[in-house]
């Protein structure tokens, strides 16, 4: 509930409400009205965080002091967050019961990308955006919120029964704040192949391309390793491309999208949602 004064034929709404105790004015945090024998809180003190400057890896809690007492809480988002490697860019950390937290986001939020698997590994997931730990509204109206790429498959490939004729090569990296790498380039006992693309790295906004080799032996055959995911997209499996015959083979997965919301099993209400502003699910 909001409190109203009256300014120039103006209701407009009370942002600070002193007590003059022992001589004292002294800020009051909540104001109580007795309703139906019932008291009912009508007013908190608002607190709000303003950030103006870049950073990575923050929690809201943290920045706002880490608060012991409930209140109405806001933090408005000026500046691009990004993530380190394996954490979210944001997180709103655990607030005193019975407060009620507002995130406006007015910039870029972005996940890190996921590094690419190597040649016998799946591709890693690319990071959150938000990670949720308190229940909260997000007002997205005029900000981005990007979950990063995750990194492509890598596949190994064996042409003899003893694994002694094999060739191998990892996965792309996916899209994020942090560019997802890859972290291998054609390995193997077969010689050079006719044609070799090695995998590339993701930037911040696009998955690395898929890294591929063709091998002209007895039989012949294509593979691909996983390119890198777009921005809260997964990224590609290795796929046997064209031939086979081979003795056998493995095609690792890519690694999962980041959110751009991970709801973490919490309330949360986000406002503007679309492809432009969103990118990654909010689960």
């Amino acid at each position: 509930m909001t409190i109203l004064f009256k300014k120039n034929n103006q209701w407009l709404p009370i942002k600070n409400i002193y007590s003059y105790q022992n001589n004292h004015w002294k800020s009051i945090k909540q104001c109580y009205v007795k309703q139906s024998g019932i008291w009912q809180n009508v007013w908190q003190n608002t607190i709000i965080f303003i950030n103006d400057i870049p950073q990575t890896s923050i929690s809201i809690f943290e920045l706002m002091g880490s608060p012991s007492k409930s209140g109405d809480y806001i933090f408005i988002n000026n500046a691009e967050i990004t993530a380190n490697y394996g954490e979210p860019a944001l997180k709103t950390g655990i607030f005193p019961k019975k407060s009620k937290l507002t995130i406006i986001n007015n910039s870029y939020i972005r996940g890190h990308g996921g590094n690419g698997g190597k040649s016998r590994t799946d591709g890693e997931p690319g990071g959150d955006a938000i990670l949720i730990e308190y229940p909260c509204i997000i007002d997205n109206n005029n900000g981005y919120l990007y979950g990063g790429g995750g990194g492509g498959g890598g596949f190994w490939v064996s042409y003899s029964s003893d694994d002694s004729f094999w060739y191998a090569l990892g996965g792309s990296g996916g899209a994020g704040s942090i560019s997802g790498i890859s972290v291998e380039n054609l390995t193997g006992s077969i010689g050079n192949p006719t044609t070799v693309i090695n995998p590339t790295n993701g930037t911040i906004n696009n998955g690395g391309g898929f890294g591929q080799t063709a091998y002209t032996g007895n039989p012949p055959a294509t593979y691909k390793s996983g390119a890198g995911g777009g921005l809260g997209k997964a990224g590609e499996t290795a796929t046997l491309y064209s031939g086979g015959g081979k003795v056998r083979h493995k095609l690792y997965s890519g690694g999962a999208g980041g959110l751009a919301v991970n709801k973490n099993n919490f309330e949360v209400t986000v406002l503007n949602i679309n492809e432009e502003n969103i990118k990654g699910e909010i689960l």
